[in-house]
């Protein structure tokens, strides 16, 4: 196991708290260049749960064969940093779009 001990598994430390504020952040930043106020709640609805749905799902798939129970603390860690991906994704994605269009005429 990392520095942490057994008791302070579970615990918010300050790297913890700081790593989930600024996956948030970056989910914010990235799915508010999306244009509208419905379209930038949409796409992070979108995100958040594209987040907690892979976490859930990968560990449901991973959980008997590797032998390993993550903790709530590390669900969420996973989830925020998974929904920043996919936001920032998305964001590539329209600009990639954006340019296609720019190209054709």
């Amino acid at each position: 196991m990392s520095q942490k001990t057994i008791s302070q598994k579970g615990r918010w430390t300050k790297h913890d708290i700081l790593h989930v504020i600024v996956m948030v952040l970056a989910t914010l930043f990235f799915s508010g260049k999306a244009g509208s106020a419905p379209e930038i709640l949409r796409q992070l609805l979108v995100s958040f749960l594209y987040g907690f749905g892979i976490v859930y799902l990968f560990i449901g798939l991973t959980k008997k064969m590797f032998k390993y129970n993550p903790t709530r603390l590390q669900i969420i860690k996973w989830a925020t940093g998974l929904a920043a991906l996919v936001a920032v994704c998305q964001f590539l994605q329209d600009v990639y779009q954006t340019y296609l269009e720019a190209l054709k005429g």
